[in-house]
C-alpha cells in the first residue's frame, strides 16, 4: 500500500468516529485504492458512507465505500483532466453531491442527487477563468449553499488573485463573484473557505508559487459579513500555506512556515485562534510539529454535527489525529 493510500485509509475512518463520538478507533481497512503521493485524494462522509475522489495524472475517479471500508460503486467523472497542480474537492449539501475541479480556464461541477450512482455535468454551470494558471481551489459548504474560493494568476502584477464564488445548491448558477484580493497591498492564492453564522472567511498567500515551496510570503485573511466585505487581517507575516476552519465560535488558522532547523530545511506547522467575529489574529501562535509536509500531505480537518473540530496532519512516520 502507497503512503498516498494509508493516509486515505486513515482519513475514511475519522469522520466515522468524529460522527459517533466513540474513543475507540476501528482498525485500518485496505481500500485498494491505488494511489501515489502526486494523486490528489479529497474526501466527504455523510449518512450514505465514505465518498472518496482520486485524481490521477489524467483521471479523476469516484468512489463510494461503506463505514466499514466496503466499496459500494466507483465510476470515472473525468477523463480528460491534465493539470498540475490537481486542483478538485468533493463537498455535500442537502443530501446531494458536488465534484468541484479545475480543468484548463474551466471550474466544472459535477452534481448527484442519489449518493453518486448517477451524476449531472450540466446541472452547475462552468466557471470561466482570466487565466488557466491556478495554484489553489476549495469548496465549503452550510445553510446558503456552497462556497468556493479559487487563485487565477495575474500576468499584469505577476502574482496570484483569490476569487470567491457562491451556489445555492438547487441553482445551476454561481453568484456573488468577488475578488476577495482587491484591497490596496493584497494579492495571494493557495486560497482557504470557511463559514460560521453570517460569515464567510478566507484565507490566501502572497506570492507567486504553484506549489508550496522554500519560500514564506504574507499570509492573510479576509470576512464577509452579511453581505459586505471587511479589512484583510494578518494571519501571519510568514508562510508557505496556510488553512482556515471554523467550528462555529472560533476561527482556526493552521499554516506552514519553511525554516532552517536542527534538522535541516523543512516545514514548521503552527495554528492560531480568534472569535468568528475577531478584527485582528492576537493570540500567540501555537507550534503543533517542526516536521511536516505541505505539499504531498498537507492538514486535513473536519467539523462534526456537535461543534468539534478534528484534523489529521502527517510527519516523517507517523500520523497525528
Amino acid at each position: 500500500m502507497s503512503y498516498r493510500s494509508l493516509l486515505t485509509v486513515l482519513m475514511l475512518l475519522l469522520p466515522v468516529v468524529g460522527f459517533s463520538q466513540s474513543s475507540n478507533w476501528n482498525s485500518a481497512v485496505d481500500l485498494n485504492i491505488s494511489a501515489s503521493s502526486s494523486d490528489r485524494i479529497d474526501l466527504y462522509t455523510d449518512k450514505d458512507g465514505n465518498h472518496v475522489i482520486v485524481q490521477k495524472s489524467n483521471q479523476l475517479v469516484y468512489y463510494l465505500f461503506s463505514a466499514t471500508g466496503s466499496q459500494v460503486r466507483t465510476s470515472t467523472r473525468d477523463n480528460n483532466v491534465n493539470e498540475d497542480p490537481k486542483l478538485s474537492r468533493i463537498v455535500g449539501w442537502q443530501g446531494k453531491l458536488y465534484i468541484i475541479y479545475k480543468e484548463g480556464d474551466k471550474i466544472k461541477t459535477q452534481k448527484s442527487t442519489d449518493a453518486g450512482a448517477n451524476w449531472s455535468t450540466t446541472a452547475v454551470n462552468e466557471i470561466t477563468m482570466n487565466s488557466s494558471t491556478s495554484n489553489g481551489l476549495d469548496a465549503w459548504t452550510d445553510a446558503d449553499g456552497v462556497h468556493l474560493v479559487y487563485s487565477e494568476y495575474d500576468n499584469s502584477n505577476s502574482s496570484y488573485k483569490t476569487m470567491y464564488q457562491r451556489n445555492d445548491g438547487d441553482q445551476s448558477n454561481w453568484v456573488e463573484q468577488k475578488e476577495v484580493t482587491d484591497l490596496e497591498g493584497d494579492a495571494g492564492g493557495f486560497p482557504s473557505v470557511t463559514t460560521s453564522a453570517n460569515r464567510v472567511h478566507v484565507a490566501f498567500v502572497s506570492g507567486d508559487e504553484i506549489i508550496p515551496s522554500t519560500a514564506n510570503y504574507p499570509t492573510k485573511t479576509r470576512d464577509r459579513h452579511n453581505s459586505t466585505w471587511q479589512s484583510s487581517q494578518d494571519l501571519i507575516d510568514e508562510s508557505c500555506l496556510a488553512r482556515i476552519i471554523s467550528d462555529g465560535t472560533s476561527l482556526h488558522g493552521f499554516y506552514y512556515e519553511f525554516y532552517i532547523g536542527p534538522i535541516g530545511l523543512t516545514f514548521g506547522l503552527h495554528h492560531r485562534t480568534r472569535s468568528v467575529s475577531g478584527s485582528s489574529w492576537t493570540n500567540t501562535p501555537t507550534a503543533l510539529y517542526p516536521n511536516t509536509d505541505p505539499v504531498n500531505s498537507p492538514i486535513e480537518m473536519g467539523v462534526t454535527n456537535d461543534d468539534v473540530l478534528h484534523v489529521a496532519y502527517s510527519t516523517p512516520g507517523d500520523i497525528y489525529i
